[in-house]
């Protein structure tokens, strides 16, 4: 009987917060117009095709200095909404703002590099079979990691005996498959918990972006993992102005009392481990952005059993495209 994988998504609420702020800029900019006795909707049509009439307002020429000035920061302020939900870079490169970084956010990674840290492994030849949990505002393209920066994880809890090297083999694997770097940490006093972690906990972490959290727990940790649900695995994306959506930060949590009990099947600890090694490849599946998808063959299917323990063509194209993806040099 296959044991069934979980995989988190976040971010919803801020990107919200940040829209709805954009807005309200956007609001007060309108009201500075029509103080001026300009309406903004007309003003706009005007800048786009000058033969529209479309009522009594001043024409331009008549315009005060402030007048244009509060033109300019309308059209500013509606260039930067559009940056924020459109904006899409070439894979690798950086991508210049004129925008102020939000006062939420910790300061830029001094370990930015100019250049991918790796090298991913060529894709495998066919098309599709894979899925992902985000993707760019207006694109199919997916949002992922930063590639010119490592990707920094923390452990909470003891892996099952044994097995005390498996989330560092996977990870090794994966550097070798997409390039990215892991930097391991080391243990965290940080309590695992479903769906609400912080992305940016400089309290604990100091002020950089949550390193990933680890956890071998259990159901009365994480509710989550009650029932046939032996893992959970996401990250959480985020974007400003001139920023693509990135991937900052994540958790990936194991059931531990699952694993031990699973390890013990008198069916052969061979057997079980590399059941057990398919789902650590499942959540770190997810952690790097891919989604589950309907394909049986797949490691990315939503439940896992020895006919598929490894990574598929079809997950290693994902993986591949997910490794692609811009550096992010603002975040």
């Amino acid at each position: 009987m296959g044991r069934r994988l979980d995989a988190l998504t976040f971010g919803p609420a801020r990107r919200g917060h940040r829209m709805r702020k954009r807005l309200a800029e956007l609001d007060r900019a309108d009201a500075r117009l029509r103080a001026a006795g300009i309406d903004p909707i007309d003003e706009w049509l005007r800048q786009q095709d000058p033969r529209m009439n479309t009522g009594p307002t001043r024409p331009i020429k008549e315009s005060s200095g402030a007048g244009r000035i509060v033109l300019l920061l309308l059209v500013l302020l509606v260039v930067g909404y559009v940056a924020v939900h459109h904006f899409q870079a070439a894979p690798g490169t950086a991508a210049a703002t004129g925008f102020a970084r939000p006062d939420n956010l910790p300061p830029v990674s001094s370990e930015e590099q100019p250049q991918p840290l790796g090298t991913p492994l060529p894709a495998p030849a066919g098309d599709g079979g894979y899925a992902f949990e985000a993707t760019q505002p207006g694109s199919s393209a997916p949002a992922a990691w930063d590639p010119c920066r490592p990707i920094h994880y923390v452990t909470n809890g003891a892996a099952p005996a044994g097995e005390e090297g498996v989330v560092a083999s996977v990870l090794a694997e994966l550097t070798r498959i997409t390039g990215f770097r892991f930097v391991d940490d080391g243990p965290t006093t940080e309590v695992p918990q479903a769906t609400n972690r912080a992305e940016y906990q400089p309290a604990l972490y100091g002020t950089r972006w949550a390193p990933v959290l680890v956890a071998w727990t259990d159901p009365t940790h994480v509710p989550r993992l009650t029932g046939p649900v032996i893992g959970l695995g996401g990250a959480d994306s985020i974007t400003f102005a001139g920023s693509p959506r990135t991937l900052v930060s994540g958790l990936v949590y194991f059931d531990a009392p699952q694993f031990r009990a699973n390890l013990a099947d008198p069916r052969g600890r061979a057997r079980q481990r590399a059941e057990m090694r398919a789902v650590v490849r499942h959540e770190f599946g997810h952690l790097l952005g891919l989604a589950h998808v309907g394909d049986p063959r797949a490691i990315m299917y939503p439940e896992t059993h020895l006919n598929v323990t490894d990574y598929s063509p079809a997950d290693l194209r994902g993986l591949h495209a997910l490794s692609v993806g811009p550096c992010a040099p603002t975040l």
